[in-house]
């Protein structure tokens, strides 16, 4: 990846760490401070009109990224509409962990962003690279991830 790539990653995620403060001081704001409640909304705004714009700037950059980007975001959507339909029993994510990998039953190991498992047992995945997919309790012998920096299991 390139520096310049790189730099606006980093913008756009501090972006988003600050969009998502201000939602939750959204939250917190009694309904009769209008004046807070316009001046936070004018930010959320703002932060998202900026993300937008580093996201766009991405297509000039590298348009491959770019269009990596654009599905992993389809897919994060797909991911969150799956996951509101049915009760999680677990939620595991890379970034809370080290190592998050769903061991599927042909052997084969597949690395993930986040893998949830259902109340039925059955499995939520959005992979490393990108994809959506679901995973039958038969088709899945279990998980591998760290829960440290340590790199001591779980």
């Amino acid at each position: 990846m390139s520096a310049r790539l790189h730099a606006v990653y980093q913008r756009i995620h501090f972006l988003e760490r600050d969009l998502e403060l201000h939602k939750q001081i959204l939250a917190t704001i009694p309904t009769g401070n209008r004046r807070e409640l316009q001046d936070t909304i004018g930010k959320i705004a703002d932060l998202k009109r900026q993300l937008a714009e580093l996201k766009d700037s991405i297509a000039v950059i590298d348009p491959d990224e770019y269009q990596r980007l654009q599905k992993l975001e389809g897919e994060t959507a797909r991911f969150k509409e799956l996951a509101g339909q049915s009760q999680l029993r677990e939620v595991y994510t890379l970034d809370q962990r080290r190592v998050c990998a769903l061991l599927l039953a042909d052997g084969a190991e597949l690395d993930c962003l986040v893998a949830a498992k259902r109340e039925d047992g059955s499995w939520l995945v959005l992979s490393l690279a990108g994809e959506c997919r679901e995973f039958a309790v038969a088709e899945v012998t279990g998980l591998r991830a760290q829960a440290d920096a340590d790199g001591r299991p779980e």
